[in-house]
């Protein structure tokens, strides 16, 4: 209302003035040289306000056709960028196609156009490594690492290129820098301790690998095995070290994290031995053997006490296995120590479970020996009777890699033929040994397209089952 009644005054104002005007007309006279203007003082003033708003017309109509014309100005550059665009987007369409050539001149025409844009310097890099050139990746990567908007990426980029050129070395001390810029990045995590493992700093390993559990990454009980792996690899390498204060410290903690670790096991308990505890290394052993019965645990304990009788044996190991009794290697140790003092029948109802399992061969050969044992006119063909049940050569137990069926005789932290960490477990028997699956390094290769078509980098990490 106040508006309206502001707009109905200026009116009356104007209606008022120009009546004045109409009335009192005067006359106004401009002398330039030889041009003489005569004419009235509305008319002067019409043509005054005439002239401005021809100005100001003119000077909008200006404004306007620089705001909307596509070469002017701003959308000069702007027209310029969607070519950059639109060529970014044909040579994507070249690199799924595999003409990498084509792509990379459809990438510098657009690269002259987006002088600044990441994207054309990531397509320009992923156009140098289909074609082989990792020096024109490189700089293109070291490039975007030189802005922070794109220094991650950068050394994304960067990192995958020292992976496939196997500088492992350079590789962990790029990972190592987008850690510390991205500390919650699951995938950075996960390739910074697999490097750390295959250079064997195992302190800094139990950081990542604790910071891996606490993103989550890791179930609790997958991530407590991974920690005992790293520990006993530190106590290990001490211990081949002779620092048998520092290994025992370790192999302590190793067996904290996860008592059934075999290796950790036999370690701590000889290293009690060498310290004069052979009780702290039975008792080590023996909370071993109710996690992960062995005969690697079984060796060792049998160590402690060379000078004992087979009777004080047999008593020695029915306390060990008491805890797993009915776990088959625990049947198949205590059955071989009642055989050894010639408790015939014990042994023979200790392997009776065991006749259609993993450990058939050799609870048939032993059964044969029972009948031996037993004696009697037809002992032999007793005993030919057991062995004829036997099929084919016997089973060898063997530790055996979970991602790409390698065969140890012995347990190892770090597979050799497939970089898997902490992946070996114990296999009672095969018929023959697997060969071994072509497979990439634990280390996942690093797509440098955008985020949307880029392969996870997060796949879970196994656990090993010893």
């Amino acid at each position: 209302m106040g508006r309206l009644v502001f707009y109905l005054i200026i009116a009356l104002v104007l209606a008022a003035g120009i009546g004045w005007l109409a009335d009192n007309p005067g006359h106004v006279s401009v002398e330039w040289r030889n041009w003489q203007l005569e004419t009235s003082l509305a008319i002067l003033i019409f043509l005054t306000v005439a002239a401005l708003l021809s100005v100001v017309g003119i000077l909008v109509l200006w404004a306007k056709a620089r705001r909307d014309l596509p070469f002017f100005g701003a959308n000069r550059e702007l027209r310029r960028q969607r070519h950059g665009l639109a060529d970014l987007e044909r040579a994507a369409v070249l690199l799924a196609k595999g003409d990498a050539k084509g792509a990379q001149t459809l990438i510098e025409r657009a690269k002259g156009a987006l002088p600044t844009s990441s994207l054309s310097q990531l397509f320009a890099a992923q156009a140098s490594l289909s074609l082989g050139d990792f020096d024109g990746a490189r700089q293109s990567f070291q490039e975007m690492a030189g802005r922070s908007e794109t220094e991650v990426l950068g050394l994304r980029g960067l990192l995958n290129i020292a992976l496939q050129k196997g500088r492992e070395t350079d590789a962990l001390t790029l990972v190592a820098q987008i850690w510390a810029l991205e500390p919650k990045s699951v995938w950075a995590t996960r390739i910074h301790f697999q490097l750390l493992t295959r250079a064997g700093d195992w302190a800094q390993a139990e950081e990542v690998l604790r910071h891996l559990i606490k993103l989550k990454a890791l179930e609790e009980e997958a991530g407590e095995k991974y920690l005992a792996v790293v520990r006993y690899e530190a106590a290990r390498e001490a211990d081949l070290a002779g620092q048998s204060e520092l290994a025992g410290k370790q192999v302590t903690r190793a067996l904290k994290a996860n008592r059934g670790l075999v290796p950790a096991a036999v370690l701590a308990a000889r290293l009690q031995v060498a310290a004069g505890q052979p009780s702290a290394a039975a008792k080590i052993l023996k909370a071993a053997w109710s996690q992960s019965p062995h005969a690697d645990l079984a060796e060792a304990y049998a160590g402690l006490d060379n000078k004992e009788t087979p009777g004080e044996r047999y008593r020695r190991f029915k306390v060990m296995v008491e805890a797993n009794p009915d776990q088959p290697l625990s049947r198949l140790t205590l059955a071989a120590k009642a055989l050894a003092i010639e408790h015939h029948e014990e042994t023979a109802a200790l392997l009776k479970p065991l006749l259609e399992s993993s450990y058939a061969s050799a609870a048939l050969a032993m059964m044969a020996e029972v009948e031996r044992g037993k004696g009697g006119p037809d002992a032999e063909d007793r005993a030919k009777s057991w062995l004829d049940r036997i099929s084919g050569p016997a089973e060898k137990p063997a530790w055996i890699c979970s991602e790409c069926g390698a065969l140890k005789g012995s347990w190892v932290g770090r597979c050799d033929p497939c970089g898997a960490f902490a992946s070996y477990r114990w296999q009672e028997g095969h018929e023959q040994e697997p060969a071994v699956a072509a497979r990439p390094s634990e280390i996942p290769k690093l797509l440098l397209l955008p985020e949307a078509l880029q392969a996870s980098a997060e796949a879970p990490l196994k656990t090993s089952e010893e």
